[in-house]
């Protein structure tokens, strides 16, 4: 790290895939990050696990959390006439009773976090996801954070050129801070 890390937390045991918290002194002051991928399968699931990590992070002035959220946002739903194409485990994963489901980015924007990545677009799948030839480009990966924070924040975008399209079957979301970080 650029910056002297202070603590970290393997969240462990209690998310079916894994969540790590650092927080690392900065320009700033300290600065809570929570890096998590959170249940492929049930938006449930996502919102207990994202409770977990709000949780530990409560209180934090300067915090962001990012990752893999497997789950879509209200400002950037896809149109509802794809949910009659979904196969058996998007319509798992992403819908109820016909509607698109929200809970998730509901419960951070309720928290008053701030979605950094509200207009960069899609970010799976890539070419090397098994579900590319299906052609329902999402915004699952987020980056969110702290009012006080977002404030030093001058861009965010989805990093679509080489090698991005086979490093990984998520795009991944670059967030940048103003140069140099300092207080303001």
């Amino acid at each position: 790290s650029k910056y002297p890390i202070i603590s970290r937390n393997i969240f462990e045991g209690n998310l079916r895939h894994a969540a790590l918290r650092v927080t690392a002194h900065t320009p700033l002051g300290e600065l809570a990050l929570v890096t998590a991928h959170l249940h492929p399968e049930s938006e449930d699931e996502r919102v207990r696990e994202m409770g977990l990590i709000l949780a530990d992070i409560c209180g934090e002035e300067k915090a962001i959390i990012l990752g893999d959220f497997n789950a879509l946002s209200r400002a950037s739903n896809p149109p509802k006439a794809w949910i009659s194409r979904f196969n058996v485990n998007l319509q798992k994963m992403f819908t109820r009773d016909g509607e698109f489901r929200h809970e998730l980015t509901d419960l951070l924007h309720r928290k008053d976090y701030v979605d950094m990545g509200l207009d960069a677009g899609a970010t799976f799948p890539t070419p090397l996801s098994n579900n590319y030839r299906e052609n329902f480009p999402f915004r699952i990966d987020y980056s969110f954070m702290t009012r006080e924070l977002a404030r030093h924040v001058k861009s965010a975008c989805v990093v679509r050129m080489p090698p991005a399209d086979i490093a990984s079957d998520h795009y991944p979301l670059l967030v940048t801070f103003r140069e140099p970080m300092r207080k303001i």
